[in-house]
């Protein structure tokens, strides 16, 4: 899986009134200390109207990748089975009962997350 920057990540208001938008930022990081824009993670334009969605999306996507690696880890340890993704379709009705496989769209969003797709 790629390397990211370690979370939590945050979203502030930032910037002059005509340019404000949003910056995810990582505690984490020691070069948030110099409020330079280069350094963050993303930044949101907040004219678009969906830019404080986008940026909480953003921010909390170091916990929702590890509840993802959780998710898969459970359900391999309960049924016994590798997750795997192999098809194109992640979204797929594997078993005739007009819901997604849920094993295949996690590691699907799994891989991308990896730099994989």
């Amino acid at each position: 899986m790629a390397k990211h920057t370690p979370g939590p990540w945050s979203a502030v208001e930032s910037g002059p009134t005509e340019r404000r938008g949003f910056r995810i930022l990582s505690p984490e990081d020691p070069r948030r200390v110099y409020n330079s824009r280069r350094d963050d993670i993303a930044t949101i334009d907040r004219r678009s109207e969906h830019g404080a969605a986008n940026a909480a999306l953003i921010a909390a996507a170091p916990e929702m990748l590890a509840t993802l690696k959780v998710v898969k880890e459970n359900g391999e340890r309960e049924t016994g089975l590798a997750w795997s993704h192999t098809g194109d379709d992640a979204f797929h009705d594997a078993d005739g009962d007009d819901k997604p496989c849920v094993p295949c769209m996690v590691s699907a969003v799994l891989a991308k997350a990896g730099g994989k797709q």
